[in-house]
């Protein structure tokens, strides 16, 4: 059995000590105030010269006679603090008699009252509401529960009780109870006690023996001791966690979340995930519920105004920081495109300011990317493919089973795909040989003539040697008129040194010309040159050397335009930066941007995209995000191929029944171009990005003119204003083919991460048929 040294953890502490940190120090203790000695992070304010008299009076003038001032009830309520709210409510009573919260709810409606009325509350009674509503009806609101419970601390807790007990007469514990179980229920009542520790003195021994217990409990047991990931979790202090999470990585080679996801399922997987999330970082988590609730088609209205709500005195400024720098647009932007009306005017209020107005990065964001580039340098991570060498392989029997599937009239597609997505590559080629050797014929050019379209590119990529698919669709990439840029960039920038050079001899081989010439004859500037020099495939494979790093991390700073004092040329840098990028090792790129940070206080990737553009641009990031993680490069690269099915189509489906209209939406409408079925749900209304488009007035969809409503929803697909084209079959079929027996499963694990929907969801709602079934059985199965 493994077993951890003390040394090791000794390390781990001097590291810590001198490393960045974004939330320890300034994540407050209470729902009111910062804890003492730390800077006040919150977008509202104590308002100076505060009057709760005239407050009140100013708020019954304008809910007085009909109708009612909404924007100077807005303008009053989020320029006061909390505690000058409760202070207004207790005037208001005394001036008039009346309840100001309960007029309130009458003058308003809709997102905007609950927004209003949630700002009313005092925090514990505001959460207490929210998770009365939760375990409320038919159902539980599983989500909000994880949500609070996960990120409140000790006081919070215990203020949370005692609310919930006033204002409704019952106990929490109690109601939680009865309305969740198993081991969910367990953690949720761990968290509810408010007992987790708090001194910042940490055991080296403990941290040793917890990580020691929590992977025996999981990685090495037969079965998952949850209990033991209960305990740890729910009861140890965040400082003790976060060292805990490290040391995990550096021994077993793989993240908690990864032991978590392997181990854990359902509810109880969410929410032990949250409360990892929230001991690294309590603002990156709500950063990401945010982005979460506002992404894609319609918004999580209640997730977004409980955030809102709970985070404006406690930390949105770091929220907003790190939405800032991990989605590379400011909270503000984001919810200002995404509301409208007094509620969008009030959310932003409680914003406090638009990051992207700027132009800059903030410094508690970088230290966030430098803690990333941290756990990319010790990440000891498996890649895993889906698919596998088939046991008891028998090619003679797979080359007859295919030989009769595509013999006679018409061909059993379903056992194509069912024998070459089962076979690892190598297995393939015998099967090729095996065919040719049985039946005299050229098994590529039988599936050529049997099968056709995605499907035909998919299963002949499959049958293809890796370099030489590779080989292929360079070519591809670069004949005819116009050039792939972005397959380029995605292969070059991410083989490996012998991928590389396997692929130079098929390429030779197969086209009789050198891959640099292709290049040198389809490519110019420095575009052309950062591709010769990675396609040369000599990137140095050592580890890090760190007075080179910072050497390297100089010129970085000094070409990206952010050093201090320039100190040679900028030809002369162009080159030396093209050169680190496409020539040192990934562990020294890794120490090089950790020095960059340092340096200038910048996340290189973020800098590059500011400062550079076009393929240079391109080709650079995606060098960096290969270094970085080269799995959650290519889930990135699978979901933007389609990203229109998951983001914007695949929600409409359960809006729109038969009751409603004379034919329901499927989920991939522009998968299958069914522009009747658009017209339809523009017709009712159900779609916001439709009522965006003037073109496609209700009148047009109205009759029963079918051509008239496919022409009017066709204009919706046109143009960078319309719903998208949908999906990019080749980058997804490239992607597809390429990863599955190196890194597949890595693939789906970063994608269901990220996105919140396995890639296998991905697939299904975006394709149809056999190309359908061919992808999801490459996929391997569903997360």
């Amino acid at each position: 059995m493994k077993r951890l040294g003390a040394a090791g953890v000794g390390a781990l502490f001097l590291a810590r000590q001198a490393s960045l940190r974004v939330d320890s120090a300034a994540e407050p203790e209470t729902m009111a105030k910062p804890a003492q000695g730390a800077k006040y992070r919150g977008s509202i304010h104590d308002f100076p010269g505060f009057d709760p008299n005239q407050d009140a009076e100013a708020l019954y003038t304008a809910m007085k006679g009909f109708g009612s001032d909404k924007e100077a009830i807005l303008d009053i309520i989020t320029s006061r603090s909390n505690r000058q709210r409760q202070e207004v409510c207790q005037s208001y009573k005394s001036l008039y008699g009346k309840d100001l919260i309960d007029n309130l709810k009458y003058e308003l409606t809709g997102k905007f009252e609950r927004l209003i009325v949630g700002l009313m509350r005092p925090p514990a009674y505001c959460d207490a509401k929210e998770i009365k509503d939760a375990i409320s009806g038919i159902g539980t609101d599983e989500k909000c529960l994880i949500e609070i419970l996960a990120s409140r601390t000790n006081e919070q807790m215990h203020q949370l009780v005692a609310a919930y007990k006033d204002a409704y007469e019952r106990d929490l514990e109690a109601d939680i109870i009865g309305d969740t179980s198993g081991h969910f229920q367990k953690m949720l009542v761990v968290l509810l006690q408010g007992t987790r520790e708090e001194d910042d003195v940490v055991s080296e021994d403990l941290v040793q023996q917890d990580v020691q217990d929590l992977y025996e409990a999981g990685e090495l047991k037969w079965g998952t001791d949850e209990a033991q990931f209960i305990y740890i979790l729910g009861n140890r202090s965040k400082q003790h966690l976060r060292l805990v999470f490290d040391e995990y990585l550096k021994t077993t080679g793989k993240p908690i979340e990864a032991s978590i996801r392997g181990e854990l399922s359902g509810d109880f997987e969410k929410l032990m995930l949250a409360v990892v999330k929230c001991v690294r970082s309590t603002p990156e988590y709500f950063a990401e519920r945010l982005f979460k609730a506002m992404k894609g088609l319609g918004t999580r209205d209640n997730t977004l105004i409980r955030i809102m709500v709970s985070r404006s005195e406690l930390d949105m400024l770091d929220i907003r920081e790190i939405f800032r720098t991990k989605y590379e647009k400011s909270l503000y932007s984001m919810i200002k495109n995404d509301t409208s009306g007094e509620y969008k005017k009030t959310l932003l209020k409680l914003c406090g300011g638009d990051d992207d107005a700027a132009g800059q990065f903030f410094p508690e964001a970088a230290q966030v990317a430098y803690r990333m580039w941290e756990l990319s340098a010790v990440a000891r991570v498996e890649l895993k493919g889906t698919v596998r060498p088939a046991n008891d392989f028998n090619p003679d029997a797979d080359a007859k089973a295919l030989r009769k599937a595509m013999k006679g009239i018409g061909t059993d597609e379903d056992t194509i795909i069912d024998i070459i997505t089962h076979r690892s590559n190598a297995q393939r080629q015998q099967i090729r040989q095996t065919f040719k050797s049985h039946f005299g014929r050229d098994l590529m050019a039988d599936l050529k003539s049997e099968i056709s379209g995605d499907l035909a590119r998919l299963i002949l990529g499959l049958m293809m040697p890796p370099a030489h698919y590779d080989a292929k669709q360079l070519k591809k990439a670069m004949e005819g008129a116009g050039t792939d840029e972005k397959a380029l960039i995605e292969i070059l920038a991410t083989r490996t040194n012998a991928e590389i050079q396997a692929i130079n001899e098929a390429y030779k081989e197969d086209y009789h010309k050198s891959l640099e010439d292709a290049i040198s004859s389809d490519t110019s500037g420095h575009f052309k040159r950062i591709l010769i020099s990675l396609a040369t495939g000599n990137r140095e494979e050592g580890g890090e050397n760190l007075d080179q790093a910072r050497e390297d991390a100089q010129v970085a700073a000094e070409i990206l335009e952010i050093a201090d004092t320039p100190s040679g040329d900028k030809t002369s840098l162009e080159t030396r930066f093209m050169t680190i990028l496409c020539t040192r090792s990934y562990p020294h790129l890794r120490r090089v941007f950790q020095e960059f940070i340092k340096m200038t206080n910048y996340d290189v990737e973020h800098t590059i995209k500011k400062e550079m553009s076009g393929d240079v641009r391109d080709t650079f990031v995606a060098i960096v995000q290969s270094v970085k993680n080269k799995p959650l490069f290519f889930a990135d690269k699978l979901y933007k191929s389609m990203k229109d099915g998951i983001s914007q189509l695949g929600v409409i489906s359960p809006t729109i029944m038969p009751t409603r209209g004379y034919l329901a939406i499927s989920g991939h409408i522009f998968g299958h171009h069914n522009l009747e079925s658009v017209a339809t749900s523009i017709w009712w209304g159900e779609s916001r990005d439709a009522a965006e488009h003037p073109q496609c007035t209700r009148q047009a969809c109205a009759t029963r003119n079918y051509p008239a409503r496919k022409a009017k929803a066709e204009k919706c697909t046109q143009g960078p204003q319309g719903w998208g084209a949908g999906t990019d079959e080749k980058t997804l079929t490239r992607i597809m083919v390429s990863r599955s027996e190196i890194d597949l499963l890595n693939i789906r694990r970063e994608f269901i991460e990220k996105y919140d929907k396995s890639l296998h969801q991905a697939i299904e709602g975006d394709t149809s048929g056999d190309f359908l079934k061919a992808l999801l059985a490459l996929c391997g199965g569903e997360d």
